[in-house]
């Protein structure tokens, strides 16, 4: 397995969702927050991942077991060539 290999995972997510999400993190005090200013320069200069070939995920299989485990697998095959 090679230790020197990368792979990006991008969730690709909508402004509207990205804000529902952060709203239902903050209110339930589990992960960190991110301050509201920031969300808006994200999105506007966020540059989609061209070069690095990425292993693309909709923001609404996050939760999703199987979509997990063949994220996991892209990666784990990755390192393996």
């Amino acid at each position: 397995m090679r230790k020197d290999a990368f792979a990006l995972v991008w969730v690709q997510i909508d402004a509207p969702r990205q804000r529902s999400r952060l709203l239902a993190n903050r209110g339930s005090a589990t992960r960190s927050d991110v301050v509201d200013g920031v969300i808006p320069g994200q999105i506007e200069h966020f540059d989609e991942p061209v070069d690095e070939e990425p292993i693309i995920n909709d923001a609404d299989d996050t939760a999703s077991s199987n979509r997990v485990q063949e994220v996991v697998d892209a990666i784990r095959c990755r390192r393996s060539h």
